[in-house]
């Protein structure tokens, strides 16, 4: 049985640990046994990997982000569902598209008062990856998404009902075999409706694992 932990991300500094990243344990399990089954294939081999860049990839990320600054204390977790087509006009840039989930749970201050709040988030998303470095094994890209997601309350309090989230931070991937690959992410996030009087935006900061399959 997996015990979930804790982990606070602030400044980029870990403080301390959450059940967020038992989720994030049980979908890296999860992912290295799926791609076990994968190594147990044989024969791929070069011509699968040249006939495989005009395919696609199907990447799945999950999450954990927590606030930089004090009067925004929202912890979040999201899946995001992204997928590309290897495009040969672009080397060493790559596009995703997909859906962003988003649950978000903790409280604003404002004019010195407390106000609680969680919500659920859905919405498309957009992942431009530029990649400087592709190795056999190791490979280093720099990513930048933006998202927009509609909640089901208004979020933060004092907000709307939509967001828009924007990420930028740099990923490391592991190449495990010819069509699954590990990566490890630091993302920093910022949440804003784009409103003037009522956008209690926020900034976070985190971590997130995921996993690519190539079809």
């Amino acid at each position: 049985m997996l015990i979930g932990m804790q982990i606070y991300i602030r400044e980029g500094v870990v403080c301390h640990l959450n059940r967020s990243v038992g989720m994030v344990i049980v979908f890296l399990m999860l992912s290295l046994g799926f791609s076990g089954k994968v190594l147990a294939q044989d024969g791929l081999g070069e011509d699968y990997l040249q006939s495989n860049e005009q395919g696609y990839k199907l990447n799945v990320e999950l999450e954990y982000l927590a606030p930089v600054d004090d009067d925004r204390e929202i912890e979040t977790t999201t899946l995001n569902i992204l997928y590309s087509k290897a495009n040969p006009r672009y080397e060493h840039v790559a596009f995703y598209y997909g859906a962003s989930l988003s649950y978000a749970t903790g409280y604003i201050i404002r004019k010195d008062k407390k106000f609680d709040n969680s919500a659920f988030g859905i919405g498309p998303i957009l992942l431009v990856r530029y990649k400087p470095f592709e190795g056999d094994k190791f490979s280093f890209f720099i990513d930048a998404s933006g998202a927009l997601l509609i909640y089901n309350e208004r979020f933060p309090a004092g907000g709307d009902y939509y967001n828009f989230a924007w990420r930028v931070g740099p990923t490391l991937s592991y190449q495990i075999n010819e069509r699954t690959s590990l990566s490890l992410s630091y993302r920093l996030l910022h949440i804003s409706n784009g409103q003037h009087a009522r956008n209690p935006a926020y900034n976070a900061n985190g971590i997130s694992l995921g996993i690519t399959w190539s079809f």
